[in-house]
């Protein structure tokens, strides 16, 4: 297979989010008692925090601190946080819109959601291929997510949601943002 994958450039997430496992991280620290709110105010597990390495338009990116939602079906890249990197932005205007690094730039398909083709790295597939292989890869392939669906449902906007835990606990607090799509904020 071609190995092409879709990914969302999500406006409203404050965080790169993956629901691929350990298995596609170059550096994964697991996070106990995490959890990420979606838009229907479900509460769904954050796993873990690393980086992953994906290719764009034939370009290598690492993205850093992607937060492992194993209850999406795609990846999210999170275009808050794109953009303060320096070098890079996201343009949309009545032409189209793409996601733009330092060195190259990816057009974004907007005519359902902000999707973007992307592929893991090949040292980063020939690990997956050897865990397919033996039976311990969860195959989690999908072109949208459902967190997405909500963002074609605007007019259902929600303001802060935060939640309280044990002290001892650590957890993740997330916002609902205009896009109502799940932003998470910060980990304690």
């Amino acid at each position: 297979t071609s190995g092409i994958l879709t990914a969302i450039a999500d406006s409203g997430a404050t965080d790169d989010m993956s629901c691929f496992g350990e298995e596609v991280y170059i550096s994964y620290r697991r996070i106990k008692n995490g959890f990420v709110v979606l838009a229907n105010k479900q509460k769904v597990p954050c796993l873990g925090i690393g980086k992953i390495k994906i290719v764009l338009a034939g370009n290598e990116v690492i993205l850093p601190d992607v937060l492992h939602v194993p209850s999406l079906r795609s990846v999210l890249i999170s275009v808050r946080k794109h953009r303060r990197k320096p070098g890079c932005s996201f343009v949309a205007d009545n032409t189209g819109a793409s996601l733009n690094f330092p060195t190259f730039s990816i057009k974004v398909d907007d005519t359902v959601d902000c999707l973007v083709p992307f592929t893991f790295s090949p040292d980063v597939l020939a690990h997956r291929s050897k865990l397919i292989s033996t039976g311990t890869f969860r195959n989690n392939l999908a072109s949208s997510s459902a967190v997405s669906d909500n963002t074609r449902h605007r007019s259902q906007r929600r303001g802060l949601v935060t939640t309280t835990a044990p002290p001892a606990e650590k957890r993740v607090v997330a916002d609902i943002t205009e896009n109502d799509t799940p932003v998470v904020l910060t980990t304690i």
